[in-house]
């Protein structure tokens, strides 16, 4: 019997794990696909002790944070150290094998958040290496269920899709570079795409984030024009 090609499903079920004390992460499981999430604010990984040492694995992982600070995307962290009068401090190395890019993109001067993605082979020290840049609050890390870790051509595609979809979002604004994989093998790809990317978008919005394009928020602001003109 031939064995139908795996769609994505048109729904994401997640399981959530809360602790009873406020600041602890959020433990995140989905449904039918072999990913889990943490999200926790920036001073509960910055403190460490309420997070497993097993999530400092293989991860794509996003940064999340409002308006606050306004500095575009790509500064250095040196022009965060000059704002807040603080010590130099420097920018966290990449990742090895990782090939990064930035394509250059046109945000909404409404934006509501700004974003960043990453991938690493160690998350609890990759987000660690990002405590100096002072405008992101909170942050997602998508692992693969253990016991078998991403390997980092899966990752290297994961965080391109990631960031794409998020760049497209009218409401956000990009900060950083965003890595692209393209050596995956065909299945692996697929599968990836379809098993394991709507999951990881389903625990992006529970982090509250917008990822309305510009088309579909061109469309919900006309709609109303539309109505009224026939009445």
């Amino acid at each position: 019997m031939a064995l139908q090609p795996r769609r994505a499903a048109d729904h994401q079920r997640l399981v959530l794990t809360a602790s009873a004390e406020l600041s602890a992460p959020l433990v995140v499981e989905a449904i039918g696909s072999p990913v889990e999430f943490l999200i926790a604010s920036r001073e509960a990984l910055h403190d460490g002790t309420a997070i497993d040492d097993d999530w400092g694995t293989t991860a794509v992982y996003v940064l999340v944070g409002g308006p606050e600070v306004r500095l575009g995307p790509g500064d250095p962290v040196a022009a965060y150290d000059e704002l807040l009068e603080r010590s130099p401090s420097d920018e966290p190395p990449g990742e090895p094998d990782a090939t990064e890019c930035l394509d250059p993109h046109e945000h909404t001067e409404h934006w509501r958040a700004r974003f960043y993605t990453g991938l690493t082979r160690d998350a609890l020290r990759r987000i660690a290496e990002h405590d100096a840049k002072p405008w992101w609050s909170r942050a997602l890390l998508c692992r693969q269920s253990p016991p078998w870790p991403y390997e980092i051509g899966d990752i290297g595609f994961l965080e391109g899709e990631l960031h794409q979809l998020l760049d497209d979002a009218y409401w956000l604004r990009r900060e950083g570079r965003a890595s692209r994989e393209q050596a995956l093998l065909p299945d692996r790809e697929h599968n990836l795409r379809t098993g394991h990317l709507p999951a990881i978008t389903a625990a992006i919005r529970l982090l509250g984030v917008p990822l309305d394009t510009r088309v579909e928020v061109e469309a919900m602001l006309a709609e109303p024009e539309e109505e009224s003109s026939g009445t």
